[in-house]
Order: structure tokens, then sequence, then C-alpha cells
């Protein structure tokens, strides 16, 4: 059992935690359930829900921020690509994911070759072992993947 302070008031059984817990004015939160014997704590019950709720929100704010994107057309000049792949590097360096897009308009599109060939220079000018996160994937504007920096640690 511990206190709301979190010190440790001891084993005990678990009628006299709830009489404890009542003298007090405060709940009892069981938060180890798998440990022997469970661990348990005293507190405000709808303080320590909106404690969790708030880190959750929390959490999902980090997450939106793990993914960049880098667009380019197929008539893009070489230096505009270097530029690009200079952009992508950096992301992938700070550890983010890169999703490229590349832009189609009208004919641009049966010149399937031409992109594949585009999409390997890119690939090359970024200068760092790369992963493809999600496939090369083409759909109505274009071609979409999303890359990652290859890990140094393999599973």
């Amino acid at each position: 059992m511990i206190d709301k302070e979190g010190k440790g008031i001891g084993v005990m059984p678990l009628f006299e935690a709830l009489k404890y817990a009542q003298d007090k004015n405060l709940d009892v939160i069981e938060v180890q359930p798998n440990a022997n014997p469970p661990v348990a704590k005293l507190m405000d019950y709808s303080k320590y829900i909106y404690r969790l709720s708030k880190s959750s929100r929390k959490q999902h704010k980090t997450k939106a921020g793990l993914l960049k994107g880098v667009r380019f057309g197929f008539k893009t000049s070489g230096n505009d690509l270097t530029i690009k792949a200079k952009k992508t590097r950096m992301f992938l360096e700070k550890g983010f994911k890169v999703k490229v897009q590349i832009i189609l308009k009208g004919r641009e599109k049966i010149f399937k070759d031409e992109i594949k060939e585009k999409i390997k220079t890119f690939l090359e000018l970024i200068q760092l072992e790369t992963v493809f996160d999600q496939e090369i994937i083409k759909d109505f504007k274009g071609y979409n993947f999303t890359l990652r920096i290859k890990s140094a640690v393999k599973p």
C-alpha cells in the first residue's frame, strides 16, 4: 500500500486498506495487479482519471509530428531535386519518417520508366541507407512512398 505522497505504508489486507482509505477520504487504486502482493495506492480517483486522459492526449499530439512530407513533380529539375533530397536527409537524420509524393499531371502519368528513374535518382541523392516503410504506391495524383532511416541494430 502506498499513500498519497508516495510513501510506503506496508502490506495490509483489502478490508483494512478500504477502511484506511475511507478514513482519509480517498480511494484505493490498484497500480500493479501482477505484483506479489498487488500494489495499491491511495489517491482521489477523479484526479487519477483526469491525469490519465491528459497524458494520453499528450501522446497523441507527439505522434502526429513523426511524419514529414516532401513533394516534387515529374518536371522538377536536378538542382531542385537535390534541395528536396537534402531536406529529406535532414528529416531522416532527425529521426522522422518521410512521405515522398511525386505529383504527375496529364500525360506525365504514362512515363513509368522515367518516373522510376527519377525515384532512383532521388534515393541516390539522399546519401543515407534508407528503408521503405511503405512501398511505392501509384494513386491518381502520382506515386507515394514512405522512407525511414535504416537502423544500425538488426532485430
